[in-house]
Protein backbone atom coordinates (compact mmCIF):
# COMPACT_ATOMS: atom_id res chain seq x y z
CA UNK A 1 0.00 0.00 0.00
CA UNK A 2 1.46 3.35 -1.03
CA UNK A 3 0.60 5.77 1.74
CA UNK A 4 1.40 9.47 1.57
CA UNK A 5 1.36 9.62 -2.29
CA UNK A 6 -2.23 10.70 -2.88
CA UNK A 7 -5.53 9.41 -1.59
CA UNK A 8 -5.89 5.72 -2.37
CA UNK A 9 -9.31 4.03 -2.47
CA UNK A 10 -10.35 1.55 0.21
CA UNK A 11 -7.47 1.95 2.63
CA UNK A 12 -8.30 -0.31 5.55
CA UNK A 13 -7.37 0.90 9.01
CA UNK A 14 -5.38 -2.22 9.95
CA UNK A 15 -3.19 -1.89 6.81
CA UNK A 16 -2.69 1.81 7.43
CA UNK A 17 -1.71 1.21 11.08
CA UNK A 18 0.92 -1.36 10.05
CA UNK A 19 2.44 1.13 7.62
CA UNK A 20 2.28 3.96 10.19
CA UNK A 21 4.04 1.87 12.84
CA UNK A 22 6.89 0.94 10.52
CA UNK A 23 7.42 4.19 8.61
CA UNK A 24 6.64 6.80 11.28
CA UNK A 25 6.72 5.32 14.78
CA UNK A 26 9.59 2.84 14.73
CA UNK A 27 12.23 5.26 13.34
CA UNK A 28 11.25 8.15 15.61
CA UNK A 29 10.68 6.77 19.13
CA UNK A 30 12.54 4.69 21.67
CA UNK A 31 12.07 0.90 21.46
CA UNK A 32 10.01 0.79 24.65
CA UNK A 33 7.63 3.42 23.30
CA UNK A 34 7.30 1.54 20.01
CA UNK A 35 6.35 -1.62 21.91
CA UNK A 36 3.61 0.29 23.75
CA UNK A 37 2.19 1.70 20.48
CA UNK A 38 2.36 -1.65 18.70
CA UNK A 39 0.64 -3.43 21.59
CA UNK A 40 -2.19 -0.89 21.64
CA UNK A 41 -2.67 -1.34 17.91
CA UNK A 42 -2.47 -5.14 17.87
CA UNK A 43 -4.42 -5.94 21.03
CA UNK A 44 -7.10 -3.26 21.06
CA UNK A 45 -7.46 -1.01 18.01
CA UNK A 46 -7.26 -3.60 15.26
CA UNK A 47 -9.76 -6.03 16.81
CA UNK A 48 -12.30 -3.21 17.24
CA UNK A 49 -11.80 -1.08 14.12
CA UNK A 50 -9.20 -2.74 11.91
CA UNK A 51 -11.51 -3.83 9.09
CA UNK A 52 -13.08 -0.41 8.68
CA UNK A 53 -12.13 1.97 5.90
CA UNK A 54 -9.74 4.63 7.14
CA UNK A 55 -11.88 7.46 5.74
CA UNK A 56 -15.16 6.10 7.17
CA UNK A 57 -14.22 5.99 10.86
CA UNK A 58 -16.12 8.60 12.84
CA UNK A 59 -16.04 9.62 16.53
CA UNK A 60 -18.94 7.28 17.36
CA UNK A 61 -16.86 4.28 16.24
CA UNK A 62 -14.02 5.35 18.53
CA UNK A 63 -16.51 5.96 21.34
CA UNK A 64 -17.91 2.43 20.93
CA UNK A 65 -14.38 0.99 20.94
CA UNK A 66 -13.62 2.74 24.24
CA UNK A 67 -16.92 1.58 25.75
CA UNK A 68 -16.06 -1.99 24.78
CA UNK A 69 -12.62 -1.71 26.33
CA UNK A 70 -14.19 -0.42 29.54
CA UNK A 71 -16.67 -3.31 29.63
CA UNK A 72 -13.68 -5.68 29.32
CA UNK A 73 -12.27 -4.24 32.52
CA UNK A 74 -9.59 -1.89 31.18
CA UNK A 75 -8.89 1.15 33.36
CA UNK A 76 -9.64 4.71 32.19
CA UNK A 77 -5.90 5.43 32.11
CA UNK A 78 -5.25 2.46 29.80
CA UNK A 79 -8.16 3.38 27.54
CA UNK A 80 -6.93 6.96 27.25
CA UNK A 81 -3.52 5.59 26.21
CA UNK A 82 -5.12 3.46 23.48
CA UNK A 83 -7.12 6.45 22.23
CA UNK A 84 -3.93 8.54 22.21
CA UNK A 85 -2.26 5.93 19.98
CA UNK A 86 -5.14 6.00 17.51
CA UNK A 87 -5.26 9.80 17.64
CA UNK A 88 -1.55 10.00 16.75
CA UNK A 89 -2.03 7.57 13.87
CA UNK A 90 -5.02 9.46 12.46
CA UNK A 91 -3.21 12.78 12.88
CA UNK A 92 -0.51 11.48 10.54
CA UNK A 93 -3.22 10.41 8.09
CA UNK A 94 -4.51 14.00 8.17
CA UNK A 95 -1.03 15.32 7.40
CA UNK A 96 -0.80 12.92 4.45
CA UNK A 97 -4.15 14.14 3.10
CA UNK A 98 -5.92 10.83 3.70
CA UNK A 99 -8.41 12.30 6.20
CA UNK A 100 -10.12 15.63 6.74
CA UNK A 101 -10.79 15.11 10.47
CA UNK A 102 -9.43 13.03 13.35
CA UNK A 103 -12.16 10.79 14.77
CA UNK A 104 -10.09 9.86 17.84
CA UNK A 105 -9.43 13.49 18.71
CA UNK A 106 -13.18 14.24 18.50
CA UNK A 107 -14.17 11.28 20.71
CA UNK A 108 -14.52 11.90 24.45
CA UNK A 109 -12.03 9.91 26.57
CA UNK A 110 -13.08 8.33 29.88
CA UNK A 111 -12.71 10.51 32.92
CA UNK A 112 -9.96 9.70 35.39
CA UNK A 113 -10.79 10.23 39.01
CA UNK A 114 -7.46 11.28 40.47
CA UNK A 115 -6.99 10.29 44.07
CA UNK A 116 -4.90 13.05 45.58
CA UNK A 117 -3.29 11.50 48.60
CA UNK A 118 0.05 12.05 50.24
CA UNK A 119 2.03 8.80 49.77
CA UNK A 120 4.09 9.18 52.94
CA UNK A 121 4.10 11.59 55.82
CA UNK A 122 7.50 12.83 57.03
CA UNK A 123 7.06 10.62 60.10
CA UNK A 124 6.40 7.55 57.95
CA UNK A 125 9.38 8.36 55.73
CA UNK A 126 11.57 8.52 58.82
CA UNK A 127 10.10 5.21 59.99
CA UNK A 128 11.01 3.64 56.65
CA UNK A 129 14.56 5.05 56.67
CA UNK A 130 15.10 3.79 60.22
CA UNK A 131 14.02 0.31 59.12
CA UNK A 132 16.33 0.18 56.06
CA UNK A 133 19.37 1.43 58.00
CA UNK A 134 22.16 -1.05 57.33
CA UNK A 135 20.30 -2.61 54.37
CA UNK A 136 22.48 -3.25 51.31
CA UNK A 137 20.38 -0.80 49.29
CA UNK A 138 19.84 1.80 52.00
CA UNK A 139 21.36 4.49 49.77
CA UNK A 140 18.85 3.67 47.00
CA UNK A 141 15.90 4.50 49.24
CA UNK A 142 17.58 7.61 50.63
CA UNK A 143 18.27 8.95 47.13
CA UNK A 144 14.73 8.16 45.99
CA UNK A 145 13.27 10.11 48.92
CA UNK A 146 15.67 13.05 48.85
CA UNK A 147 16.20 13.61 45.09
CA UNK A 148 12.90 12.44 43.55
CA UNK A 149 14.74 10.39 40.90
CA UNK A 150 12.74 7.82 38.95
CA UNK A 151 13.48 4.17 39.65
CA UNK A 152 14.99 3.67 36.18
CA UNK A 153 17.23 6.70 36.68
CA UNK A 154 18.48 5.33 39.99
CA UNK A 155 19.11 1.84 38.60
CA UNK A 156 20.92 3.34 35.59
CA UNK A 157 23.09 5.64 37.72
CA UNK A 158 26.85 5.10 37.28
CA UNK A 159 29.69 6.04 39.58
CA UNK A 160 31.13 8.25 36.81
CA UNK A 161 27.92 10.30 37.04
CA UNK A 162 28.43 10.93 40.78
CA UNK A 163 30.65 13.56 42.38
CA UNK A 164 30.41 12.90 46.11
CA UNK A 165 32.93 15.59 47.00
CA UNK A 166 30.83 18.28 45.29
CA UNK A 167 27.63 16.60 46.46
CA UNK A 168 26.08 16.30 43.03
CA UNK A 169 25.15 13.73 40.42
CA UNK A 170 24.07 13.80 36.77
CA UNK A 171 21.13 11.87 35.34
CA UNK A 172 22.42 10.67 31.98
CA UNK A 173 20.87 7.26 31.43
CA UNK A 174 18.00 5.11 32.64
CA UNK A 175 17.54 1.36 32.99
CA UNK A 176 14.39 -0.09 31.39
CA UNK A 177 13.08 -3.57 30.68
CA UNK A 178 12.77 -4.28 26.96
CA UNK A 179 11.25 -7.65 26.09
CA UNK A 180 12.01 -8.68 29.66
CA UNK A 181 15.71 -7.79 29.41
CA UNK A 182 17.42 -4.83 31.11
CA UNK A 183 18.38 -2.15 28.59
CA UNK A 184 20.01 1.25 29.04
CA UNK A 185 18.39 4.23 27.39
CA UNK A 186 18.62 8.00 27.46
CA UNK A 187 16.33 9.69 30.00
CA UNK A 188 12.65 10.21 29.26
CA UNK A 189 12.93 13.78 27.93
CA UNK A 190 15.62 16.39 27.35
CA UNK A 191 14.75 18.02 30.68
CA UNK A 192 15.09 14.64 32.40
CA UNK A 193 18.83 14.87 31.69
CA UNK A 194 19.75 17.01 34.67
CA UNK A 195 22.33 17.61 37.38
CA UNK A 196 21.12 17.35 40.97
CA UNK A 197 22.56 18.68 44.19
CA UNK A 198 22.70 16.04 46.90
CA UNK A 199 21.56 16.60 50.47
CA UNK A 200 24.29 15.74 52.97
CA UNK A 201 22.48 12.60 54.09
CA UNK A 202 22.36 11.36 50.47
CA UNK A 203 26.06 12.06 49.89
CA UNK A 204 26.94 10.29 53.18
CA UNK A 205 24.77 7.32 52.17
CA UNK A 206 26.68 7.02 48.88
CA UNK A 207 30.02 7.05 50.71
CA UNK A 208 28.82 4.18 52.89
CA UNK A 209 27.36 2.42 49.85
CA UNK A 210 30.74 2.58 48.10
CA UNK A 211 32.28 0.79 51.09
CA UNK A 212 29.55 -1.88 50.88
CA UNK A 213 30.30 -2.29 47.18
CA UNK A 214 33.96 -3.04 47.92
CA UNK A 215 32.96 -5.71 50.46
CA UNK A 216 30.65 -7.32 47.90
CA UNK A 217 33.32 -7.18 45.20
CA UNK A 218 35.84 -8.97 47.40
CA UNK A 219 33.27 -11.58 48.43
CA UNK A 220 32.26 -12.26 44.81
CA UNK A 221 35.83 -12.73 43.61
CA UNK A 222 35.96 -13.93 40.01
CA UNK A 223 32.16 -13.79 39.75
CA UNK A 224 32.17 -9.99 40.09
CA UNK A 225 31.10 -8.13 36.94
CA UNK A 226 32.09 -4.48 37.01
CA UNK A 227 29.12 -2.76 35.39
CA UNK A 228 30.09 0.65 36.73
CA UNK A 229 26.59 1.03 38.17
CA UNK A 230 25.98 2.45 41.62
CA UNK A 231 23.20 0.04 42.55
CA UNK A 232 23.87 -3.56 41.58
CA UNK A 233 23.30 -7.16 42.51
CA UNK A 234 25.72 -8.91 44.85
CA UNK A 235 27.93 -9.76 41.84
CA UNK A 236 27.91 -6.29 40.27
CA UNK A 237 25.25 -6.77 37.58
CA UNK A 238 22.28 -4.47 37.02
CA UNK A 239 19.23 -4.78 39.23
CA UNK A 240 15.79 -5.84 38.06
CA UNK A 241 13.21 -3.07 38.50
CA UNK A 242 10.22 -5.29 39.36
CA UNK A 243 12.41 -7.20 41.83
CA UNK A 244 13.46 -3.95 43.50
CA UNK A 245 9.80 -2.94 43.79
CA UNK A 246 8.87 -6.27 45.38
CA UNK A 247 11.68 -5.96 47.93
CA UNK A 248 10.65 -2.37 48.65
CA UNK A 249 7.05 -3.34 49.39
CA UNK A 250 8.26 -6.13 51.68
CA UNK A 251 10.43 -3.62 53.56
CA UNK A 252 7.43 -1.30 53.90
CA UNK A 253 5.40 -4.06 55.51
CA UNK A 254 8.29 -5.01 57.79
CA UNK A 255 8.50 -1.36 58.85
CA UNK A 256 4.84 -1.46 59.84
CA UNK A 257 3.73 0.74 56.94
CA UNK A 258 1.11 0.37 54.23
CA UNK A 259 2.97 -0.73 51.06
CA UNK A 260 3.15 1.88 48.29
CA UNK A 261 4.68 1.95 44.83
CA UNK A 262 8.40 2.66 44.53
CA UNK A 263 7.41 5.60 42.33
CA UNK A 264 5.56 7.08 45.30
CA UNK A 265 8.92 7.87 46.91
CA UNK A 266 9.36 10.40 44.09
CA UNK A 267 5.95 11.89 44.87
CA UNK A 268 6.78 11.99 48.57
CA UNK A 269 9.99 13.92 47.82
CA UNK A 270 8.10 16.55 45.81
CA UNK A 271 5.37 16.79 48.44
CA UNK A 272 7.89 17.36 51.24
CA UNK A 273 9.72 20.05 49.25
CA UNK A 274 6.57 21.96 48.36
CA UNK A 275 5.33 21.74 51.94
CA UNK A 276 8.64 23.32 53.02
CA UNK A 277 7.93 26.25 50.71
CA UNK A 278 10.39 25.31 47.94
CA UNK A 279 9.45 27.09 44.70
CA UNK A 280 7.39 25.08 42.20
CA UNK A 281 9.89 25.80 39.41
CA UNK A 282 12.73 24.36 41.51
CA UNK A 283 10.71 21.21 42.19
CA UNK A 284 9.91 20.95 38.46
CA UNK A 285 13.62 21.08 37.61
CA UNK A 286 14.48 18.57 40.34
CA UNK A 287 11.93 16.07 39.07
CA UNK A 288 12.85 16.64 35.42
CA UNK A 289 9.33 17.51 34.26
CA UNK A 290 9.16 19.12 30.82
CA UNK A 291 6.37 21.50 31.79
CA UNK A 292 5.67 23.27 35.05
CA UNK A 293 1.96 22.61 34.47
CA UNK A 294 2.68 18.89 34.90
CA UNK A 295 4.22 19.52 38.31
CA UNK A 296 1.38 21.84 39.33
CA UNK A 297 -1.26 19.32 38.25
CA UNK A 298 0.38 16.44 40.14
CA UNK A 299 0.70 18.39 43.37
CA UNK A 300 -2.49 20.43 43.42
CA UNK A 301 -3.32 19.07 46.89
CA UNK A 302 -0.08 20.43 48.36
CA UNK A 303 -0.36 23.79 46.60
CA UNK A 304 -3.91 24.19 47.94
CA UNK A 305 -2.71 23.78 51.52
CA UNK A 306 0.06 26.33 50.87
CA UNK A 307 -2.58 28.81 49.74
CA UNK A 308 -4.25 28.39 53.12
CA UNK A 309 -0.91 29.07 54.82
CA UNK A 310 -0.44 32.18 52.66
CA UNK A 311 -3.86 33.50 53.68
CA UNK A 312 -3.13 32.80 57.34
CA UNK A 313 0.21 34.61 57.00
CA UNK A 314 -1.61 37.70 55.72
CA UNK A 315 -3.97 37.53 58.68
CA UNK A 316 -1.01 37.36 61.04
CA UNK A 317 0.69 40.26 59.27
CA UNK A 318 -2.30 42.62 59.35
CA UNK A 319 -4.12 41.51 62.48
CA UNK A 320 -5.31 44.39 64.68
CA UNK A 321 -2.57 45.63 66.98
Amino acid sequence: MAIGKGKAPAIWLDEYLDDWLETIVRPSVKPRTYIAYESNVRLHIKPALGRMRLDEIDPRDVQRMMAGLASNGLSPTTIRGIRATLRAALHQAERWGLLTSNAAALATPPRIERERKIPLTPEQAEQLLNHVRGHRLEALYILALTTGMRQGELLGLRWIDVDIERRQLSVRQTLVLLHGRPTFSTPKTERSQRTLRLPTMAADALVKHLEVREVLREAAGDRWQDSGLVFTSTIGTSLNGPGVTRDFKRLMVEAGLEPIRFHDLRHACATFLLAQGIDLQVVRDLLGHSYIATTADLYTHVLASLKDEAANAMDDLFKPK
